[in-house]
């Protein structure tokens, strides 16, 4: 099942970046310029240790999307679960009246 909310997930996040890919870019190349110019001002060392932390979080960010997208979508579909089963309840009650 995981699986198939992957695939959602990479389907979904690949049609929000289609919308809004011009602004992404730029904000993209905003972030970075302003990463650079960070890292030019630091010892060999610490850019370094900067690195470290931007690849790890830059990670946790993308797991964190991932599994937000994931819980979301089960929750709908549980929801969506509980209406439904609801419905047909009071269906059935109706029909014994």
């Amino acid at each position: 099942m995981d699986k198939v909310i992957d695939e959602l997930y990479e389907f979904h996040m690949g049609k929000c970046l289609d919308r809004f890919m011009g602004q992404y870019r730029d904000d993209k190349e905003t972030v970075f310029q302003g990463y650079q110019e960070l890292r030019s001002q630091l010892s060999a060392e610490h850019a370094e240790a900067l690195d470290k932390i931007m690849d790890s979080q830059l990670g946790q960010i993308e797991l964190e999307l991932q599994e937000s997208f994931s819980e979301g979508f089960k929750l709908g579909v549980k929801m969506m679960s509980e209406v439904y089963e609801k419905d047909e309840k009071s269906s059935l009650i109706a029909g014994k009246l």
